[in-house]
């Protein structure tokens, strides 16, 4: 959440979630080794999603590409 917040304080043009599928489930990761810390973790990320959701305009790797190249289009004319 912490790093959502300071790309968006910080006027950062884009910010990127990532997770391993190991990480949702007991013991795939050490950092959520039994199912207690494995519900902290989704309840964190769903607090992430909303606030994502409030603050950011969602789209992919390849949407992100292009939404750059035409920024740059523009710029350059």
């Amino acid at each position: 959440m912490a790093a959502a917040r300071r790309c968006l304080e910080e006027g950062r043009s884009h910010a990127m979630f990532m997770t391993h599928s190991s990480e949702l489930m007991p013991g795939g990761s050490p950092y959520f080794p039994t199912e207690t810390s494995l519900e902290e973790n989704y309840r964190r990320i769903e607090e992430l999603f909303r606030f994502v959701a409030d603050n950011f305009e969602p789209m992919t790797v390849t949407q992100y590409a292009r939404h750059i190249i035409a920024q740059n289009q523009s710029v350059a004319a």
